[in-house]
């Protein structure tokens, strides 16, 4: 073995030897940053279930008291629990057309779609 290949073959062993240091450490880095990740991950399906639930009981917190008064004035407009005088009639088609244009039942639709 001549002095060149031999200086070769050492310069071979230590590139192997670098790039399995290199190769640990990037595996390592890898794994630490996946893990990272998938805790990321795992924070965010739960804000986004939490989400959810929130909106769904929110809405219908809202949306129920809601619907019953305008249900409850349209029954009353309609001469369901007798008659109203037009003082009453006045107020009730003041609280249904409220009711029905209400940002609220609009904002409830929006939030409840994204």
């Amino acid at each position: 073995m001549t002095l060149s290949s031999l200086l070769i073959y050492v310069l071979v062993i230590r590139k192997e030897r670098e790039n399995e240091r290199l190769l640990r450490e990037l595996d390592i880095k890898v794994k630490e940053r996946t893990t990272k990740l998938e805790e990321a991950m795992f924070l965010a399906e739960s804000t986004s279930k939490l989400k959810s639930e929130f909106l769904a009981k929110m809405s219908h917190e809202l949306r129920t008291p809601l619907n019953a008064i305008i249900g409850f004035s349209e029954a009353m407009l309609s001469g369901v629990y007798g008659p109203v005088n037009e003082r009453h009639r006045e107020y009730l088609s003041d609280i249904l057309t409220s009711g029905k244009t209400s940002s609220v039942l609009s904002m409830i639709s929006w939030i409840s779609a994204r």
